[in-house]
């Protein structure tokens, strides 16, 4: 027989909070019934009853228990770690209670810093060295007796498609892993502590590095075999030989930077072969230099309007790479600050927490860095990072290598005395191999004088000259096909995914004040946004239409920092005048027809730009007319599309139209109208 189950009508009366206003004494308490089944259970109420099965029981007890301790893998007790220890040499006993004397080691720290790991540590401390993998090969460390390997390093990558740089973590080679391993018990019993599996070990891990030349470009390879008649480089017996992709890359970008021409009857794209490409004058004298060969050719440009001690030292600053302290790395060790970042305001005087204080003196550090950023920038006139390179590089020599120097202005003090070494090396260089009528009288100083306002100009041509294949235009200016480029907008992982909104349609780059989130689009980058560095020089400036830029990074996100994931930053920029580019590389461009001025065209723009030019120069005209022999007519260069570029190339490159030029025709005896060449 079933029961009706039956429900619990009595009632429970839950006082109402007490206010804590006086008046609230004086009121009687509400009661409010409620029923016993949704009143809340008080913690006294509930049964904390035995574990009742057994494998629970065991994980209820305590690792001290009597029965734990029987178990042989169960933790060591304190008395039994001091009787093994007993039984040890004293190289190898636990002295964990020992204080530790911890010192850095990697590449760009000071050498006097760096010597600190081979002095003897302070009495009755035990020596900790954090070093990256500059340890692990020809190093010996008295009195190492362990080695905690991690099997990881950070190592540059280059894509060879774009062009794009990336520092990225990854595994290391077995081979590495020996290497470390041998850094402990080098004068002495030692171990390494491996923090991977051994399934790790055999599963991830290379049997060797992968070498420079199968990772890295090879286009100063080539030219320097170029130069020793060696044409075939294909066929070149090398120990490790590089992909022949890599090969025929570095041809074609020896031929756009005009170190290699295109034999006759050879068309660009066929099989790579002995006579397609021949080294020219300006490529010979480039491979006299054991540089970057977009530098070399920098400097080989270098001794026109004076500018040949700014080009060394522009040279030498660009080869060692950007002497600033990462933004990163600005508090590590050091909440104080560096030079002028110990200046806080007057406010900030009167905190009295310490977190407040520290955050405060962050702020102040931030504060100095970018100012000094800002202040080698104004030199220049802000219109060039590398400009502002050589600046730092003029200021450090005036300042006679100063230490103090380089810690008010946050530089690497070990990287401005390699620059200042490199400057020497290259001047020497450059006197061995110029030609007797170049003046070298400016080379022998140390110290430099800023540039006039035409030399800044001209050093911007030979930069753009150097480096004309990277060149980037804002994405708003570019023609819709091209500019069609998604822009990015943050999901809910922080991870930067592809909008149905387009760069082209915002049209922001003319309205920005800041070229901060303004788009650009780089040349052989089809389809992807890049955008100008936050510690460019042009950052806080009204976004340029035309730039060119030294390199390009890939920037990703580092734990809690906030830079966007999977952006392109532009690095190395400088502001160009569009109508240098086909003058300085008219192998990468395509001319049009040549457009009568009197017939109108589509791109009236172009050629209205072309005539206001002319005025400005105060170019002669030639009067035509319908007996004349010559003529005036327009020109219009699409970069991008050029005899330098074959057919698959040409869909990286978006065919940018530059501003036309004025050229002369000649009547033929055929009656036919023959374009000069400008």
């Amino acid at each position: 027989m079933r029961t009706k189950k039956r429900t619990d009508t009595r009632k429970a009366y839950v006082p109402r909070s007490r206010l804590d206003d006086a008046s609230a004494d004086d009121e009687r308490t509400e009661r409010v019934a409620v029923s016993a089944r949704e009143a809340d259970v008080e913690v006294e109420e509930l049964d904390i009853s035995t574990v009742k099965d057994e494998e629970s029981a065991k994980l209820a007890l305590d690792v001290d228990d009597a029965r734990a301790l029987e178990d042989e893998e169960a933790l060591d007790s304190d008395e039994e770690v001091a009787e093994y220890d007993a039984d040890l040499p004293d190289e190898l006993r636990d002295d964990s209670d020992t204080p530790m004397h911890i010192l850095p080691l990697y590449s760009l720290l000071p050498s006097d810093q760096q010597m600190l790991v081979f002095a003897p540590p302070p009495e009755n401390t035990r020596l900790v060295v954090v070093a990256t993998n500059i340890a692990e090969t020809s190093l010996t460390i008295p009195g190492i007796t362990y080695v905690v390997d991690c099997g990881r390093s950070k190592e540059r990558r280059y894509d060879a498609d774009n062009g794009i740089q990336s520092f990225e973590v990854g595994f290391i080679s077995k081979a590495s892993a020996d290497q470390r391993s041998g850094r402990a018990g080098r004068t002495g019993p030692g171990h390494c502590y491996r923090l991977y599996s051994s399934n790790v070990y055999e599963e991830h891990f290379a049997r060797f590095a992968e070498p420079e030349i199968l990772r890295m470009p090879v286009d100063n390879l080539v030219l320097m075999m170029k130069s020793m008649n060696i044409d075939n480089v294909a066929n070149f017996p090398f120990p490790t030989p590089p992909d022949r992709q890599a090969l025929l890359r570095a041809e074609k970008l020896l031929l756009r930077l005009g170190a290699l021409s295109l034999a006759a009857k050879s068309p660009l794209g066929q099989s790579n072969s002995a006579s397609q490409y021949k080294i020219t004058e300006l490529g010979r004298s480039m491979s006299l230099f054991p540089l970057n060969t977009r530098l070399s050719k920098l400097l080989v440009q270098g001794h026109q309007h004076g500018c040949l001690p700014y080009v060394v030292a522009l040279v030498a600053v660009m080869t060692v790479g950007d002497p600033f302290i990462k933004e990163e790395s600005l508090h590590e060790g050091n909440d104080d600050g560096v030079g002028e970042a110990s200046e806080l305001s007057l406010e900030s005087q009167y905190l009295t927490s310490e977190k407040q204080m520290a955050l405060e003196k962050r702020k102040a550090v931030r504060s100095s860095y970018f100012k000094a950023l800002n202040r080698f920038a104004a030199t220049s006139g802000a219109i060039s990072d590398p400009l502002r390179l050589l600046s730092v590089v003029g200021a450090y020599e005036h300042a006679k290598g100063s230490l103090q120097f380089c810690q008010d202005n946050f530089l690497v003090p070990k990287l401005m005395e390699e620059v200042h070494k490199l400057r020497g090396q290259i001047a020497s260089l450059v006197q061995a191999n110029a030609a007797p009528s170049t003046d070298l009288s400016a080379l022998r100083s140390t110290t430099i004088k800023p540039p006039t306002s035409k030399q800044v100009n001209v050093l911007r041509q030979f930069i753009t000259s150097a480096f004309i294949d990277q060149i980037a235009i804002r994405a708003d200016l570019a023609p819709e096909s091209a500019a069609r480029v998604p822009m990015l907008q943050q999901n809910a992982d922080g991870e930067q995914i592809a909008s149905k909104q387009f760069y082209l349609q915002t049209k922001q780059g003319a309205k920005m004040q800041s070229t901060r989130n303004v788009a650009y689009l780089a040349a052989g980058i089809p389809g992807e946004a890049c955008f100008v560095h936050k510690t460019s020089v042009l950052f806080h400036q009204q976004p340029p239409e035309w730039i060119v830029f030294s390199n390009i990074v890939r920037g990703r996100a580092k734990g809690d920092m906030l830079e966007r994931k999977g952006r392109n930053w532009l690095k190395g920029v400088t502001i160009i005048n569009p109508n240098w580019i086909y003058t300085l590389g008219p192998t990468l461009c395509s001319l049009s027809k040549p457009v009568d001025t009197g017939r109108g065209d589509t791109r009236s723009k172009l050629i209205e730009a072309a005539q206001e030019l002319q005025r400005k120069n105060k170019m002669a005209t030639v009067q035509g007319g319908d007996n004349a022999t010559e003529k005036h007519v327009y020109l219009i260069p699409t970069y991008g599309t050029g005899p330098a570029f074959d057919a698959s190339e040409r869909s990286s490159y978006a065919g940018w139209e530059l501003p036309a030029f004025m050229a002369k025709q000649t009547l033929s005896k055929s009656g036919k109208w023959v374009t000069a060449a400008k």
